[in-house]
């Protein structure tokens, strides 16, 4: 029965339209502060070769950001939502990766 109601509630979705949210974000608390200059020189950099709208938040000491929440929307994009969440999730790691490598303080 359970499973009746189930793919009756998919079918519900898919006829009325629902698409999936391909909306994520993700939140790091650095070990060590990265320098500000060169975090958002990274972010519009990374925000230059994606398809998918960044926005960021930072929180800030001395000119150096230890923490960041990063969002990443993909809504206006052909992705699905099996493509979009490992893609945002990967591109997220790579970020964080070259913000540690390059403006570690």
């Amino acid at each position: 029965m359970k499973t009746l109601i189930s793919i009756l509630l998919c079918s519900l979705l898919a006829a009325c339209g629902f698409q999936s949210i391909k909306l994520v974000g993700y939140g790091k608390k650095l070990d060590v502060p990265v320098y500000e200059a060169c975090f958002f020189d990274k972010f519009e950099e990374y925000r230059s070769l994606t398809s998918y709208l960044l926005s960021v938040e930072v929180e800030k000491a001395e000119g150096q950001i230890n923490y960041y929440e990063l969002t990443i929307d993909g809504t206006n994009t052909e992705d699905s939502g099996e493509v979009f969440t490992p893609k945002s999730f990967k591109e997220s790691k790579e970020f964080l990766e070259n913000i540690v490598n390059e403006c570690s303080a």
